[in-house]
C-alpha cells in the first residue's frame, strides 16, 4: 500500500483499526490466543513444558550454540529436542550449530536480499516491476522477521517458515519463484537519460 502511494494518515488509520480489531477479537482467537498467552508467560514452568515447549527448547538450543556454535552437524536440537526443527525452527538449529556468527550471517543475508529487492524496485523500468520487487522485499522481510522473532521469543510463534532455509516443498518453491520474479525485474532496469 505504501508503494502504491497511499497517504500516511490512511495507512496509520488502517494499522490502528487492525490493532483495535486484534485487541477486541483476542478472546475469540482460539489457538492464536493460546500462543500469545504462552509467549507472555514463558517464565512459568507449566507453560515451558506445555504450550511454550518448542520456543523454550529453541532458546536452550540457541544458548547452547554460544559464539561459535557446536559445529556443523553437531547440534542436538534437531534430534527431537526441538519439534519441527527442520521447518519452523531451523533458525534454532543454525544458532546452535553455527553460533552467533552463523545467525549474524543468516540475518545479514536476509538484509542484503531485502536491500537488493528495494534497489530493484527503485530502479524498475515500470510501476508493475516496482510493485513486484517491493512485494517480494516485503514478503521475504516480513516472513524472515516473523520466523526469527518467533524462534528467539520476540513475538509469538506463528508457524511461518524461514525463506530458503526451512524444509518444505511448497515453501522452497514459493521462495524460488519470488527470487525468480525479482531477478527478472532486475534484468530490465529503467533507462538512464
Amino acid at each position: 500500500l505504501f508503494m502504491a502511494g497511499i497517504p500516511w494518515r490512511q495507512l496509520l488509520a488502517l494499522v490502528g483499526g487492525t490493532a483495535a480489531i486484534a485487541v477486541v477479537g483476542y478472546p475469540y482467537a482460539g489457538s492464536a490466543a493460546v500462543r500469545v498467552h504462552a509467549w507472555l508467560n514463558m517464565d512459568q514452568e507449566v507453560v515451558r513444558i506445555d504450550k511454550g515447549y518448542q520456543v523454550y527448547q529453541a532458546l536452550l538450543s540457541i544458548a547452547n550454540g554460544g559464539w561459535q556454535g557446536t559445529g556443523a552437524g553437531s547440534g542436538t536440537s534437531k534430534w527431537g529436542y526441538v519439534p519441527l526443527a527442520h521447518s519452523d525452527f531451523i533458525f534454532a538449529v543454525v544458532a546452535e550449530e553455527m553460533g552467533l556468527l552463523g545467525t549474524v550471517l543468516v540475518f545479514g543475508g536476509f538484509l542484503l536480499l531485502i536491500y537488493f529487492a528495494v534497489q530493484v524496485a527503485y530502479n524498475a523500468s515500470d510501476t508493475h516491476g516496482a510493485f513486484i520487487a517491493g512485494g517480494v522485499a516485503a514478503w521475504f522481510g516480513v516472513q524472515a522477521f516473523v520466523n526469527i522473532g518467533g524462534v528467539v521469543g520476540l513475538i509469538p510463534m506463528t508457524g511461518l517458515t524461514l525463506p530458503f532455509l526451512s524444509y518444505g516443498g511448497s515453501s522452497i518453491v514459493a521462495s524460488m519463484i519470488g527470487a525468480g520474479l525479482l531477478i527478472n525485474v532486475a534484468r530490465y532496469p529503467k533507462k538512464s537519460a
